[in-house]
């Protein structure tokens, strides 16, 4: 084979063949910073969602507590309203004469 068709071979097959392998390799490489932004920001999300589950788990005890505090409330309320009610029904204490001391006007 003479120095003209080898470069010819060359210049035909190998040159865009080279080019083809670096162009992937950079398509590879961009693919690759990809993957690990979208890991990080998976990684950032996850521990987001922990975080968030823990503040659920937290306010839901809060919230089982405010309840039980109300349930409390509720049952003094009742007892307060019975009390006022049974004042409301009772009548009045006549009013004293002179023989027991005072004058009521």
């Amino acid at each position: 084979m003479s120095w003209d068709k080898i470069r010819d071979v060359i210049t035909v097959l190998l040159l865009p063949a080279l080019v083809w392998v670096f162009s992937i390799s950079r398509t590879i490489e961009g693919e690759r910073i990809k993957a690990e932004t979208v890991h990080a920001q998976l990684i950032e999300v996850r521990t987001k969602v922990e975080r968030l589950q823990e503040r659920d788990q937290a306010t839901s005890l809060q919230l089982v507590r405010l309840e039980t505090r109300l349930d409390g409330l509720r049952g003094q309320l009742d007892r307060i309203e019975a009390l006022l009610e049974r004042i409301i029904d009772v009548p009045p204490p006549a009013p004293k004469t002179k023989s027991q001391g005072r004058l009521i006007p």
